[in-house]
């Protein structure tokens, strides 16, 4: 679940981005797993789904511990970067440094899993 205000916009990294709506201070948790908010799905579980439910998963979910989590909010719109101004911990995701009003969130989606296949699910479409 998002913690802070933000807004969904055409992005230059890919199609919809999710930006700012405030100034963030470095440190500042950005999201939070929420267990009333946000879906969880086994792979099992995403792999007995029609086709067209399950590529809507695989679009917008993340694996960590091996399990994918699905953001109900805009948090799904967080683009992949190299130079990413946000880190995932395990509480969460935070801000890797201030990030002005504005400028698009994104981060490195090698770093949202633990496991070696966390890693090949959430860079999968990088090539």
């Amino acid at each position: 679940m998002l913690l802070v205000k933000t807004f969904v916009n055409s992005s230059s990294i890919e199609g919809l981005g999710l930006f700012a709506a405030e100034d963030i201070p470095a440190n500042t948790q950005i999201w939070a797993y929420h267990e009333e908010f946000d879906k969880v799905l086994t792979e099992n579980k995403l792999n007995s789904m029609p086709a067209w439910q399950s590529e809507f998963f695989k679009k917008y979910c993340f694996s960590s511990d091996d399990l994918l989590y699905y953001c109900i909010d805009d948090a799904r719109f967080m683009n992949h970067s190299k130079a990413p101004n946000t880190i995932d911990r395990p509480a969460g995701t935070f801000s890797a440094r201030h990030i002005k009003a504005g400028e698009e969130l994104c981060c490195d989606y090698a770093g949202m899993g633990h496991t070696p296949k966390d890693i090949a699910f959430n860079t999968g479409f990088l090539g």
